[in-house]
């Protein structure tokens, strides 16, 4: 050992060496220029030092080492030994002397420069005190841990038997033995009274073996001085996965079966990983645990420092180490130095300076499997089933590389050394009592994303609700989970397939979400417990008991004690600090990925709740069919997610808006990659029907709340919660469309521009005093009160004609009637095709009036005599749908003024004015509707309240109805019967007094028939069009046709759609155009 000491000293001090290196440096295409530069700070603290000084101190370290062997078996040696150890600390004080001034710097840190350059006294002064701060506050905790701890220790297990677990331990991590031995200088020692010295001891060696067998897999050579990453490495095999609850599963049965420990409570995990944990405060570096590590490292680096400043004396060495261990509280039973500081061979082979690297280790292996239990759970979950290559891959990936030191901790975790993490992992996994016991867990298991909150420690798992799953011998195993399987959406093979187990706020996936449900729990709660987690899972207040029952099983089969089941909005109400217990009303709203849950809440329960199935999701397939159809370019739904999340608005904005963003598909027409910029007001415009639907879902919770809990509300306003409130200008969205002065500012523009203008307001119900019961309600009541004052403010003449009787036959009854036969009306549609544009527009050329004019949100073209119907500038506004029976005579008598103005330029308008209900609210869309559609269907037609079946699509009976009122096609919940898989209704037989119903794919469909037709422009046969099936659908592609029936048409979409009603209207358009359409009876 001595000559090669001196061969190496001579070969690094080597003129050639200097000459060597200035060449590299002067080379700027050098690959590595820090490792460059190391080794000239190596060659120039080393030529400095004198070739015999060098001889002198090989030969002290080769004796001292020889009499500290001699020493264990005879003590007469330890006298020689400690003459000679003084010796060679004299000698390693004159080398740091010496190379501390070449490099100016410190002596101590001329020694911690030979094992790692990152590593210098400035880092002891910021580490050290925290983890001295650390040890001290806990150490008496610790004491009486170790007293009151009862863990059942295993009998002696032969060597050999050691052997055997470590080999199989190796083998999985596709290790050889002899790799072990050859890949560091000293062997590996067993305790056959303490199995586990000698497995740790194994995995230790492990992590230096994979080390360098990765770094040569990477065709990288051994970094110089850079002994951090590779201690971390052991470190982190031994004290990290060694003592994981995910290795201890693992290892568990080949302990059993390989030592034969006799009773269940001895080989039992729990039981295992007391032992595994066990906390030792012993005096031996060796034995010692992650904690007593941390007061034996930092000792020894302050008892080095001492000595190589010159501070301690040998001969003082052995009290000042004893005063040491008093000072940290750990017993000490020392005959001599060979059980104080010869107790290890470090320090009498002349080693100084490499101890604070344990402790930057330590820090360095916490902060990386902390890392991977929050981000890369799968690859240590992996590792139960004995699989340590996802770990292994990894570690190659992000840990072996050339850039070793402590940048690459910082690169791969985003810090640097944190000594909170340490801390954190220790109170947690090793002593504190509560270490031991579960935290309660809270899951909001949502279609876009799960949360898991951890109690006294907040969310602690963000992931996406998303499996990935492979096929495997005719069934689909599960593959990945959350972040890594929503980067596989859209990109996978065709063995593996990524999804959302969560559709539409219901579970359209059992086995995947049940494992994804144990994934996460797991994950989470990723320490071993001794108990079991109580869990409490937020589901949607429409799920079924079905479901409930399904999440509830996977909960239990993941871990949990107790689940319970709290519905989303009194979650999101609790969590938006909402007085929910209190006897006033609150009104939260709740936009998660697949629903949106509407609740009114007062004393602790729900008054209030209605789920729409629209969210996040529903956004995004907005905008992906927008960007679809009106721009031939198919993008991903990560894609859609981005754009919603940067320039998404529940608003459109002013057209001087430049706000956009450059997106990236395919062209639908060429086939090929495309990129165009996408403006702010086109993903405004394609998420108009979602967000009406949310503001419906608004509007029919405030209509069916009492009046007290309304002023509550009015007062205190509405909460939005969840991913999907979080869309821009969704506030001021909800406020707008409660409130509309249309017709009012229709009039008064006419009249300011010089016409004459005549008001009518048409008595369409409410004599009977009912008119008021409910606001918004038009054509009555007060509505017409507020038209009279509009028309003596702006100064024209106003009359009132009763339209009553009309309006109850061809309006009110057609409602009902439509119902009976199963159908779902549109009453805005009939009335006006009927009372407005047919008997108010006679009137209208009876008093001898140019025009009709109204105040729908529509455009009216003409040019050279044909007249176009076509939608409003405010998407957000338009009624074309509610327009398409008007005819071509028709159009000739109406004005629509208000079609080129924006909802906002009519309420400025209102004001400048002066007209009073410039903040009065829009009528609402079925103004008779004064209770809910069922109560008044109900009054209208008794029959439609009899008891009746509900059967499958087989005719099964699967339960009774209280009425067929009380359903529509597609209807998904309130069904009242339980299944295995989500029913929808499919059909409603008035005959027989059924309602049918089935799964989700029997309401797919392609082909409609409409009736009635009214045509603005025939269409020609086979024409291209979109089409909108209810009045809040962005639209589908289509092609229209002929059939054989007299005024029927068949209208073939390009992509299946979800839950056609009979008795909804088919309308055509030609991009901005209305052609025209029917009613949709088949």
């Amino acid at each position: 050992m001595s000559l090669l000491e001196e061969i190496r000293h001579e070969i690094i001090s080597h003129d050639a060496i200097k000459e060597s290196l200035a060449d590299a440096l002067g080379n700027k295409k050098s690959a590595n220029t820090q490792q460059l530069k190391l080794i000239e700070r190596i060659h120039k603290s080393n030529s400095a030092v004198p070739i015999d000084l060098v001889k002198s101190l090989s030969k002290a370290k080769v004796e001292c080492q020889n009499l500290w062997k001699l020493s264990h078996s005879e003590t007469s040696n330890l006298e020689k030994l400690k003459e000679r150890f003084t010796d060679l600390i004299t000698l390693i004080r004159e080398v740091a002397s010496i190379k501390s001034q070449q490099l100016k710097c410190s002596k101590y840190d001329s020694l911690l420069a030979d094992y790692d350059s990152d590593i210098t006294e400035k880092n002891i002064r910021e580490v050290f005190p925290k983890v001295g701060k650390f040890f001290s506050e806990n150490v008496d905790e610790i004491i009486e841990k170790q007293k009151k701890d009862k863990v059942t220790n295993i009998q002696k297990v032969a060597t050999q038997k050691q052997i055997e677990l470590g080999s199989l331990c190796l083998q999985q991590m596709g290790i050889a033995l002899n790799e072990i031995r050859t890949s560091y200088y000293y062997s590996i020692d067993y305790d056959e009274s303490d199995f586990c010295y000698g497995l740790f001891s194994l995995l230790r060696h492990s992590g230096y073996a994979i080390y360098q067998k990765c770094l040569a897999q990477n065709s990288i050579s051994s970094p110089i001085t850079r002994h951090v990453m590779y201690e971390t490495q052991g470190l982190f095999m031994e004290r990290m996965i060694g003592t994981s609850r995910e290795f201890i599963e693992f290892i568990q049965p080949h302990i059993k079966e390989k030592f034969a420990i006799k009773g269940k409570t001895n080989s039992s995990v729990e039981n295992l990983h007391l032992v595994f944990n066990e906390i030792n405060l012993s005096s031996s570096l060796k034995n010692a645990d992650e904690f007593s590590l941390l007061a034996h490292i930092m000792l020894r680096t302050r008892l080095e420092q001492d000595i190589i400043n010159g501070t301690l004396e040998v001969k003082n060495l052995h009290d000042a180490w004893l005063e040491g261990m008093k000072h940290y509280e750990i017993p000490v039973k020392a005959k001599n130095e060979l059980d104080t500081y010869f107790q290890d061979e470090c320090w009498a082979s002349g080693v100084m300076g490499y101890f604070p690297i344990k402790i930057i280790a330590l820090i360095a292996a916490v902060q990386i499997f902390s890392f991977l239990k929050k981000n890369h759970y799968e690859s240590l979950s992996a590792i139960i089933k004995g699989d340590f290559s996802l770990l292994i891959s990894w570690l190659s990936q992000n840990i072996y590389s050339a850039k070793c030191g402590l940048e690459l901790l910082k690169k791969i975790t985003g810090k640097g050394l944190d000594v909170e993490c340490v801390t954190y992992y220790l109170s947690e996994n090793l002593f504190t009592f509560k270490g031991l016991f579960a935290s309660d867990i809270a899951i909001d298991l949502g279609t876009a994303n799960t949360l898991v909150y951890q109690k006294n420690q907040g969310i602690v798992l963000d992931e996406p609700s998303v499996v990935a799953r492979v096929k495997e011998k005719g069934s689909y195993v599960p593959y990945a989970f959350g972040k890594k399987a929503k980067m596989m959406l859209g990109k996978t093979p065709g063995e593996i397939e990524a999804i959302r187990p969560l559709k539409d706020g219901v579970i359209a996936d059992f086995k995947s979400a049940e494992e994804m449900l144990k994934y996460f729990i797991r994950s989470a709660n990723t320490k071993f417990t001794v108990n079991k987690p109580n869990i409490i899972i937020c589901v949607p207040s429409g799920s079924t008991p079905v479901e409930r029952r399904a999440i509830q099983d996977a909960a239990e089969s993941a871990g949990a004690n107790e689940v319970f089941l709290i519905e989303e909005p009194m979650a999101a109400a609790i969590g938006a600090g909402l007085p929910v217990t209190e006897p006033e009303g609150s009104m939260i709203v709740d936009i998660g990925g697949g629903t949106t849950e509407v609740a009114i809440i007062s004393l602790g329960g729900i008054v209030y709740s209605r789920s729409a199935r629209v969210g996040g999701d529903i956004m995004d397939e907005a905008i992906k069919s927008y960007i679809r159809e009106n721009h031939k370019l198919l993008i991903g739904e990560t894609t859609a997610e981005k754009i919603k999340k940067s320039i998404g608005s529940a608003s459109l904005p002013g057209e001087n808006n430049k706000e956009g963003m450059i997106i990236k598909g395919r062209d639908l027409v060429s086939g090929m990659p495309k990129e165009m910029l996408l403006s702010e007001y086109q993903v405004a415009e394609s998420l108009i029907e979602p967000v009406h639907q949310i503001i419906s879902a608004i509007k029919t919770a405030l209509e069916s709340t009492p009046p007290e809990l309304s002023s509550d509300i009015v007062d205190r306003g509405i909460v939005l919660s969840g991913g999907g409130g979080l869309l821009r200008n969704l506030d001021q969205g909800c406020c707008c469309n409660v409130r509309g002065v249309d017709s009012s500012v229709a009039a008064a523009l006419l009249h300011n521009l010089g016409y004459k203008v005549v008001g009518v307001t048409l008595q369409l119900y409410g004599t009977d005093g009912n008119a008021n019961a409910r606001k918004g309600a038009c054509c009555a009541g007060q509505d017409i009160y507020d038209a009279k004052r509009v028309a003596e403010s702006v100064g024209f003449p106003h009359y009132i004609l009763n339209y009553e009787e009309i309006f109850k036959k061809e309006v009110i009854e057609d409602f009902a009637s439509t119902y009976m036969r199963g159908e779902t009306p549109i009453p805005c549609v009939r009335c006006n095709q009927t009372v407005k544009f047919r008997d108010l527009l006679q009137v209208t050329k009876n008093l001898g009036a140019d025009v009709l004019v109204t105040g729908h949100y529509v455009r009216r073209l003409e040019k050279n005599g044909e007249v176009k119907l076509c939608r409003s500038i405010d998407k957000s506004k338009d009624q074309s749908y509610f327009l398409f029976a008007t005819t071509q005579e028709q159009l000739k008598l109406l004005r629509f003024p208000l079609g080129g103005f924006y909802k906002s330029d009519i309420r400025k308008l209102a004001k400048y004015f002066s007209l009073q209900i410039s903040e009065k609210q829009d009528s609402q869309d079925i103004c008779f509707v004064s209770e809910s559609y069922s109560k008044t269907i109900a009054k209208l037609a008794p029959q439609s309240v009899q008891k009746g079946k509900i059967v499958d699509v087989n005719g099964k009976v699967l339960g009774e109805h209280s009425g067929i009122v009380n359903f529509t096609v597609g209807q998904r919940k309130g069904l009242g019967i339980a299944h295995n898989e989500p029913l929808y209704v499919i059909k409603i037989n008035t005959e027989n007094n059924e309602v049918i119903v089935g799964p989700i794919n029997v309401l797919m469909q392609k082909k409609i028939l409409i009736k009635e037709l009214n045509w603005l422009e025939q269409p020609k046969e086979g024409m291209e069009v979109t089409v909108k099936l209810r009045s809040s659908h962005v639209g589908s592609l289509a092609t229209i046709h002929s059939t054989d029936e007299k005024n029927k048409a068949c209208v073939i979409l390009n992509d299946d759609y979800f839950g056609i009603s009979p008795g909804q209207a088919c309308v055509a358009y030609k991009d901005e155009q209305v052609i025209g359409g029917g009613w949709i009876c088949s």
